[in-house]
């Protein structure tokens, strides 16, 4: 491994730019955080402690690795051992993962290692929240991550196994065209590590794990039979198979929305931690879209787009570890969500199929996250021919044969859009409750409804037009006699009156999905200033 660092160090210039493209391993070393972990030399002649390092710059390395069950929490540094850790830190009470990253720093050179439960102090929460914000700094800065990529959960499991290469083989007699045995041919089965990747750990699962796998620019994933290299220029394992750390980020190069999405799907033992996971993460993006504000896990110029997101899954519940987070924000729930995509490019209008343009405007965002909009906003029992139909669940609603229609498909688990005689229909995610059609009277399907909660007969739902749909092609498909002007597939925030602020203040309940092509009236008149929360 350390002629694969040292490699990396000499021939990959990539490997030396953090995300804001900047150079680092300029000759200049990295400033230490705040604290680290001293393991002093290769010969363990010196006491392991906890060092605060006063400005002090080197290089270190860092750990990524899950804390592991409540019942077998590691050592931690608190307010009353950080003294003690100051001055030795004891081997016997650290985990097995603990000491086998000491081992690795050891190896390679370094001397310092940082690790997230030891050098944040876990019970003061000031010192806690500044570190996690810093966090992102610690991942980009360190010379490289070791990453506790076993299929196990807890940080006793450690870092080295014994590595057996054990490929099953199978001899084949091979004939020449005279029908004699001229030999035989061996072959061999795959690798063991060459079906197993660290996406499909137990840390890989991890929400912290996010940002940590992003900023590191040169990652070591221990594995339960082999150890896999990753960086930008070179990906290799123990036993030299090269590509056998294939899909080792299933971040890089992603959106801040595609990040997102796959953040929400990961879990947290605190839910609490949503926002404060990402916050490393997203100081570093800031670095890169140095006039774009960051609000409760979305960016400003692009909040009307990001608005959009959907649950993904079943079992969406209140964020109530963070009751300050505004309904708006993805953060405000505890679910796996989908984003809707935009433009390609951030600022360029959108242009292709499948793309979505804002119509709603956004005139600001107090302090507090209240989003004070100008937009389209409707009554739903304003639009008396407009109603909530059967959910997804009811066996009524069943798929559409897909020679009858055209497929416009919006992402995975989402629905389909065809035309068929009579008007449009619509496929509805069928692994989801809680989704409903939207139709008129006489029963036309015009849209799908996917609410973040169950449905409440005696609330009061609103439609927010966010955005739509550009160049989706409903010039060839439209019904004769249809309107020219709008026309299009709509995306649609529901919303209900705020329960604890005036007239005028909405929060979100849920997101839809309409055409407008039998609507031509449903956006009429009814442009207003309002307030989100």
């Amino acid at each position: 491994m350390k002629k694969w660092l040292t490699g990396c160090i000499e021939a990959h210039p990539a490997c030396r730019r953090n995300l804001a493209g900047e150079i680092l391993e300029t000759g200049i070393e990295p400033l230490l955080p705040k604290r680290v972990i001293d393991v002093g030399p290769n010969d363990g002649s010196e006491l392991l402690r906890l060092l605060e390092t006063d400005g002090k710059r080197s290089n270190f390395v860092a750990l990524s690795h899950r804390w592991g069950s409540p019942e077998k929490i590691p050592l931690r540094t608190t307010i009353e051992s950080l003294p003690s850790h100051l001055k030795r830190l004891d081997p016997t009470q650290m985990s097995r993962t603990y000491l086998d990253a000491i081992a690795v720093t050891r190896a390679v050179g370094e001397r310092y290692l940082w690790i997230d439960s030891l050098c944040i102090i876990q019970d003061d929460t000031q010192d806690w929240e500044i570190e996690a914000e810093h966090m992102g700094n610690v991942y980009e800065d360190a010379l490289f991550t070791i990453a506790a990529s076993t299929k196990f959960a807890g940080s006793d499991d450690g870092l080295f196994f014994d590595f057996e290469i054990d490929y099953p083989k199978v001899d084949i007699p091979y004939f020449n065209s005279n029908g004699k045995e001229e030999g035989i041919f061996t072959v061999l089965g795959r690798s063991r590590d060459l079906m197993q990747t660290p996406v499909s750990s137990a840390l890989s699962k991890r929400g912290w794990a996010t940002q940590e796998w992003i900023l590191s620019r040169r990652m070591v994933h221990y594995m339960d039979d082999t150890f896999l290299w990753a960086c930008s220029g070179m990906q290799k394992s123990a036993q030299n198979h090269v590509g056998v750390a294939m899909a080792l980020d299933e971040f890089v190069g992603g959106a801040w929305q595609d990040i997102i999405e796959k953040y929400t799907a990961r879990q947290f033992t605190h839910e609490k931690d949503r926002l404060a996971a990402l916050l490393g993460l997203a100081n570093r993006f800031k670095a890169t879209m140095r006039d774009d504000r960051y609000h409760y896990g979305m960016w400003q110029e692009d909040l009307i787009q990001e608005l959009a997101w959907e649950r993904a899954e079943d079992g969406m519940a209140r964020n109530v570890s963070l009751p300050h987070v505004p309904s708006w924000s993805w953060a405000s729930r505890v679910g796996h969500i989908k984003s809707v995509k935009g433009p390609s490019n951030p600022g360029e209008r959108a242009s292709n199929l499948g793309e979505w343009e804002p119509v709603c405007v956004l005139l600001k965002v107090d302090d507090c996250g209240t989003l004070q909009l100008q937009g389209r906003i409707r009554l739903l029992k304003e639009c008396g021919f407009l109603k909530f139909g059967r959910s997804n669940q009811d066996q009524s609603v069943g798929p559409v044969a897909s020679d009858q229609f055209d497929q416009f498909r919006t992402g995975p688990r989402s629905w389909e859009l065809g035309l068929r005689p009579g008007g449009f229909q619509f496929l509805f995610p069928l692994s989801l409750k809680d989704v409903y059609r939207l139709e008129s009277d006489s029963g036309v399907v015009i849209g799908c409804v996917i609410l973040d909660f169950p449905y409440e007969p005696l609330a009061e739902y609103y439609f927010v037009l966010l955005a739509r749909k550009v160049n989706s092609g409903w010039t060839d498909l439209k019904p004769k006699g249809a309107p020219e002007s709008d026309g299009r597939l709509c995306k649609v925030l529901v919303v209900v009156q705020h329960s604890l602020s005036r007239s005028g203040v909405y929060e979100r309940v849920g997101m839809a999905t309409l055409s407008d092509h039998l609507l031509p009236s449903i956006w009429r008149d009814c442009t207003q200033e309002f307030c989100l929360r």
